[in-house]
């Protein structure tokens, strides 16, 4: 009886034992499964950080190796006094960065295959030439050289077949992109040398859109004013021309913080468009827009244009205004009765933070767009069911036929 009882004591002591040997398996691979998750964890953010050195640290050789070809040029002299400039410029703030804010997306737009023409790398000296004959005019002493500077197609000649989604980039990230595009486009490819000269929004917008290499190259010598010369006789001739933010006449002068109406402009561009398509006067260009709605406290700083800008100016031109919900019926049914629609734009194919664009129409292929920061975009036409989540708001402006004699010019 006792011998049983041992026994039966010894099994229930083995069997307790071997649960407790279980248990402390179980802890011991739970522990193993935690570590090595926190092993994973870890990794994935060391490859993460190493990326950004590795972007940072290419950008940095980049400009050493630039400067470095740049002091083999010049004698020690050239050299200080070269660099003594550089700092000024710094110093002033000329060149500091801008509030790249949510009314425009840097836009920018990179290109999948650069197809820049020949036309556009040869017909850059007569951009800048043709600027300077415009700033002439401007001030009412037109030369004789700028008589004989033809009208140029800014839309044509900058235009790209094909550019990327929008990205946001830090300077370091858009420098890497230049230098790939530089390979291909000697304009940017100087801009990329002198790359210190410019701000983060133009050297970000520039990597986003190489559509705006001419204008980026011609910033440092521009006057912060529009020339003054109005519109072409080929944009009269269309019926909806597409006005870009970044064109020499208009794109230089100074809008919102310590900016231009090339990098944050797409607001004024965007409304000049819209009532110059149903009013068909031609003072209404960007620049007019632009600087009443910096006069009167449409640009808020920090922000970007304020959405009023686009119900206050129109009805100074008997231009009503409406602003329906979002819908594919809404918008062809304003299209059909010839009215024209502005969109507030969410990140997506036409921003990565936020901007303006026009519908003027449509067919059987989608929404015809003019985006006032993207040629490319402007050709191609899109369905509802890719521009329409993007649309964060739209205005639908229509003239109202029997108030046309109570326009006033807004911007006197």
């Amino acid at each position: 009886m006792w011998d049983e009882r041992k026994i039966r004591a010894g099994n229930h002591m083995a069997r307790k034992g071997n649960s407790f040997g279980k248990k402390q398996r179980i802890i011991y691979l739970s522990a193993i499964f935690l570590l090595l998750f926190i092993n994973v964890v870890l990794l994935c953010k060391m490859q993460v950080q190493m990326k950004n050195i590795h972007t940072t640290l290419a950008a940095v050789l980049d400009e050493l190796d630039m400067y470095q070809e740049n002091s083999d040029t010049l004698g020690p002299d050239a050299q200080q006094d070269a660099t003594i400039h550089d700092e000024g410029v710094h110093d002033l703030g000329i060149f500091s960065t801008t509030d790249y804010v949510a009314e425009h997306g840097v836009t920018g737009n990179d290109t999948r295959g650069h197809d820049r023409t020949e036309s556009n790398a040869a017909g850059q000296s007569s951009i800048h030439s043709g600027s300077a004959g415009y700033d002439a005019a401007a001030n009412g002493t037109p030369s004789d050289d700028t008589m004989q500077v033809p009208e140029i197609d800014y839309v044509n000649l900058c235009g790209l077949s094909e550019v990327e989604v929008p990205v946001r980039r830090s300077r370091a990230e858009a420098l890497v992109r230049l230098k790939e595009l530089a390979k291909e486009d000697e304009i940017i490819s100087d801009i990329y040398k002198n790359n210190r000269a410019y701000s983060d929004n133009m050297i970000t917008a520039l990597a986003n859109n190489p559509e705006m290499a001419d204008f980026v190259a011609g910033y440092l010598e521009a006057p912060a004013k529009a020339t003054g010369t109005g519109l072409t006789e080929g944009e009269k001739e269309q019926d909806y021309p597409l006005f870009l933010q970044w064109d020499p006449r208009w794109g230089y002068a100074e809008y919102g913080d310590n900016s231009n109406i090339g990098l944050a402009g797409c607001g004024p561009v965007c409304l000049s468009m819209a009532l110059y398509y149903l009013l068909r006067d031609e003072s209404i260009t960007p620049d007019k827009i632009a600087e009443y709605s910096m006069e009167n406290g449409y640009y808020v700083s920090g922000t970007g244009t304020a959405w009023s800008l686009m119900t206050d100016v129109p009805a100074k031109y008997g231009v009503e205004v409406n602003q329906p919900g979002v819908s594919e019926q809404t918008i062809k049914k304003a299209l059909d009765q010839g009215d024209i629609i502005i969109c507030s734009m969410k990140p997506g194919d036409f921003t990565a933070i936020g901007h303006f664009i026009v519908i003027y129409g449509y067919d059987e292929n989608g929404f015809q767009v003019n985006d006032p920061n993207c040629v490319a975009r402007s050709r191609e036409q899109w369905l509802f069911d890719q521009i329409g989540k993007q649309i964060k708001h739209i205005w639908v402006l229509s003239e109202k036929k029997l108030d046309t004699g109570a326009r006033v010019e807004y911007y006197k």
